[in-house]
């Protein structure tokens, strides 16, 4: 009564497997054959795929294609193909870029190099699938390209807001399907719940008039309330970081903060210390401190994120606790602690082989330098000394 139906298509082939996030359904039947048929190959070690970690390599690559300009294109994964195969090329590469202002992907084959708009393409979807259904469609033989348009599937069903409020607290009561005594579990655990507390925020809010803040606290506060009846078999979860509780702490903390009611958070980061002693934990307690002002309390548990995290310097509590140490003052401690970070992160920036890595640690490093700029606008000099670029990666 809450989530969609599980709609999708498959293919028995050597072994047991699904493609959960291509949306098949959604795709011509020719390219749902061509994904599958890549994807045998790649576990009969016929096809080696890998991401383009150094664009410099496969530059050259992109003189294959022989179309209208691509704007931007970024070569992204590079597939290396068995001779057994009988493939024209041993190698292929796929490129993100855009044509005509339309992003999309290239595939860079030689002459048979393929542009494939993400308009064709099932929404969400990466362009993971567009190599697989490139050298695929290859290797079985299909020569023209499918209306694939045709295909996509605009799904608008929309649930009216007493329809989601019944379903979920059939499931709050355990009253759908036995579901909390099928599975033994609190309801704070339940994995439909903790999928659909906003959506059920929302429900109620719109059809009491209610503001979200002040239905997320209502609603939180119910499960608080749920919290404290006893039930030996299952209480050592229910606090834990993964349940709702610990799912929603931040938002419900951000919601208390806005009507006006932080003076409850002291009580509450009582109540789940006991709980979160680990990294995510002391994050999410400090948070809530720092955002009630108990900056004595914050600065507890940042100090032992610092002290018991190996990748403190990537973490965002690090410029919170700057923050504190400045305030306390304690500045030359802040900019130590922050000159501290920025240095990992560009040693981890020049160090990490892959893009998605390179992104987190640029991000966290504007992260801290906006931080120190911020706090230490005349100490900007600090930073080239030390080897920090004053903007960008």
């Amino acid at each position: 009564g809450l989530a969609k139906d599980d709609v999708d298509c498959g293919l028995v082939g050597g072994m047991t497997w699904c493609f959960f996030s291509y949306k098949m359904y959604e795709r011509p039947p020719e390219d749902v054959y061509a994904i599958h048929c890549y994807w045998e190959m790649e576990h009969a070690e016929l096809i080696s795929e890998a991401e383009a970690t150094d664009e410099s390599e496969y530059a050259g690559m992109l003189g294959q294609w022989k179309g209208a300009k691509l704007e931007s294109p970024t070569i992204e994964r590079v597939a290396e193909i068995s001779t057994s195969l009988n493939y024209p090329t041993p190698l292929v590469a796929l490129a993100s870029a855009s044509l005509d202002s339309q992003p999309g992907w290239v595939v860079l084959d030689g002459n048979r190099s393929t542009w494939y708009p993400e308009s064709d393409m099932p929404e969400g979807c990466s362009g993971f699938a567009i190599l697989k259904i490139h050298v695929g469609r290859q290797l079985l033989g299909f020569q023209n390209q499918p209306e694939r348009k045709k295909y996509l599937v605009v799904e608008n069903i929309q649930k009216l807001p007493r329809e989601i409020i019944a379903a979920y607290e059939g499931f709050l009561c355990g009253e759908q399907n036995g579901e909390a005594e099928r599975n033994q579990q609190h309801p704070q655990n339940s994995t439909v719940l903790k999928q659909h507390f906003d959506e059920y925020v929302k429900a109620l809010s719109q059809l009491h008039g209610t503001s979200p803040a002040a239905t997320l606290i209502d609603v939180y506060e119910r499960f608080l309330s749920m919290a404290e009846k006893p039930n030996p078999s299952v209480d050592e979860d229910v606090y834990d970081s993964f349940s709702v509780l610990g799912q929603k702490f931040d938002e419900y903390i951000d919601a208390l903060v806005s009507v006006g009611r932080s003076e409850g958070i002291s009580s509450l980061i009582e109540l789940f210390t006991p709980h979160w002693d680990h990294n995510l934990g002391y994050g999410k307690l400090g948070r809530a401190a720092f955002k009630a002002g108990q900056k004595e309390i914050a600065s507890h548990f940042f100090v032992k994120i610092r002290a018991g995290m190996e990748s403190y310097y990537r973490s965002d509590e690090m410029s919170l606790l700057a923050q504190i140490r400045n305030e306390e003052g304690k500045s030359q401690q802040a900019q130590e602690l922050l000159l501290d970070c920025m240095q990992q992160l560009v040693k981890a920036i020049r160090e990490c082989k892959y893009k998605s890595g390179k992104k987190m640690f640029t991000e966290k490093l504007g992260l801290h330098r906006s931080t120190y700029l911020r706090l230490f606008p005349k100490d900007g000099i600090q930073l080239t000394k030390h080897g920090i670029p004053l903007a960008g990666p």
